[in-house]
């Protein structure tokens, strides 16, 4: 029997607009296969929580920052269980929010101003404070108590029978299992290179590959969307999205052994998805 799911890859930004929209790639998994569909640009944050809305059951996967570290929570004397810590957030002004975080900050000695999850430490993504070079704190602030209010299933922070699954993403690691580390996008005019414009291209032939499907499951078909639309992209948003979409894939393929997350990881912090990070099958089903 063919395996049908509705599967959604976000890229985040905590200011949409025309010029940058959040990005939503819309595919299908059909045995082996993921299907790209459709792309969905959302310019402001009604549209994306209209997106959010949209009738399950379907999985995605969304690049950003779900909870704050712990530690700066408790700090803080913040609530620490996810739901009341999203709706703390959600009474605060964004101006309030980010003075809070450069205020801890400023108290701080060397080393300690930027705390990490778990997850951070072992995917080596930005910390959940930065709020610039990536501002990954506002687009935690801008998505995550949209994620809360919506009731879609938060795994593993608000596990619930809501047909609407979501899970944390880092697309940057289906890129380096493709191309290492070497530098695939940029905003800037200047770095708009054609090393990184080739890097694209080798990143998305690696999405139709065998190597992929051997490491995530799935592997990608353009059927019904153009390629060179996601490698001509230099910011290279369609492209994370659906990098995204590949883990959410996974991650459902893993829905009986827990989504791939390690069974001691704090519910609250929550944890990326991805085969690189996940335990040994079998040893973390809860």
């Amino acid at each position: 029997m063919k395996d049908f799911r509705k599967v959604f890859g976000v890229d985040f930004t905590s200011a949409p607009s025309r010029k940058k929209p959040i990005t939503a790639v819309e595919c299908w998994i059909d045995g082996s296969w993921l299907c790209l569909q459709a792309i969905h640009l959302l310019t402001d944050f009604q549209q994306f929580e209209a997106f959010l809305n949209r009738s399950g059951p379907w999985v995605g996967s969304f690049d950003f920052p779900f909870n704050l570290p712990k530690t700066f929570v408790i700090e803080m004397g913040w609530p620490l269980v996810w739901s009341e810590t999203m709706a703390h957030l959600e009474s605060l002004e964004k101006h309030e929010y980010e003075r809070a975080i450069k205020d801890y900050q400023d108290s701080q000695p060397p080393g300690r101003k930027l705390h990490f999850r778990q997850t951070d430490r072992v995917t080596a993504s930005s910390s959940p404070m930065k709020l610039v070079y990536p501002p990954v704190g506002k687009m935690l602030f801008q998505g995550a108590p949209k994620l809360w209010r919506s009731g879609v299933c938060v795994v593993p922070q608000q596990m619930n029978d809501d047909p609407r699954q979501v899970l944390e993403g880092y697309p940057a690691m289906v890129a380096r299992r493709l191309i290492q580390k070497q530098p695939y996008k940029s905003d800037e005019k200047s770095k708009q290179t054609q090393d990184r414009l080739e890097a694209r291209q080798v990143i998305i032939a690696g999405l139709q590959s065998d190597e992929l499907l051997e490491a995530y499951g799935v592997k990608v078909s353009f059927e019904s969307v153009d390629p060179t639309l996601l490698w001509n992209e230099s910011s290279a948003d369609q492209l994370d999205a659906l990098l995204c979409a590949v883990q959410a894939a996974w991650a459902w393929r893993q829905r009986h052994n827990n989504y791939g997350i390690p069974a001691d990881v704090d519910v609250n912090d929550g944890w990326i998805v991805d085969p690189a990070v996940a335990p040994p099958v079998g040893l973390s089903v809860v």
